[in-house]
């Protein structure tokens, strides 16, 4: 955002878990903590993040006791957090998943809530409402710790720790629904 990245939380590998806003301007390299204000979330690692509205949307993760699926807004522009109310059903608390943004909404795919997953929800980043999607053809295994972008109006996931470690490539159409597996060089 803006020339930087910006990153929340993570852990130490010690069962030590952060609450910190960091950027990296990426022109200079430079790390700068940020200071933000409003009731922050709780300490967390593999969440997942989105950029909207001059805004970081982040779900989910793992606090070292509990998956969470709240979700929570940093205004990137006021350094103001802000928990949302979310409706409708919402998914467990999860870690490992990602996320994209399309058209207005937060997509997130697989990652981990004791058991892996493998299945899509939407948050309306305007209603803030939930919804599971059901998606069509063959889904990827339920898996953590994978790779998604947005491209061409399709989720584009890599990878992932399932049952095995895999080497993978697969789309998500966001008009559709409908899975389709790449076959790669």
């Amino acid at each position: 955002y803006n020339g930087e990245m910006v990153m929340f939380g993570g852990g130490s590998g010690s069962n030590t878990y952060s609450d910190d806003v960091w950027t990296l301007n990426l022109t200079t390299y430079t790390w700068t903590q940020l200071t933000t204000t409003g009731t922050k979330p709780d300490a967390r690692h593999s969440i997942s993040s989105i950029l909207y509205n001059e805004q970081m949307v982040v779900f989910g993760g793992y606090s070292g006791s509990e998956y969470l699926n709240d979700v929570w807004i940093l205004n990137l522009t006021t350094y103001v957090w802000t928990e949302i109310t979310t409706t409708g059903t919402k998914p467990n608390g999860l870690q490992g998943h990602t996320s994209v943004v399309y058209d207005g909404q937060m997509v997130v795919f697989g990652g981990h809530d004791g058991n892996l997953k493998n299945d899509v929800w939407t948050l309306d980043l305007t209603s803030y409402a939930w919804t599971q999607v059901t998606t069509t053809g063959t889904k990827p295994s339920a898996r953590t710790r994978h790779s998604s972008i947005l491209y061409n109006g399709k989720m584009v996931m890599f990878g992932g720790v399932g049952h095995s470690r895999y080497n993978d490539a697969w789309t998500l159409d966001l008009t559709s629904y409908a899975w389709t597996q790449l076959t790669t060089n």
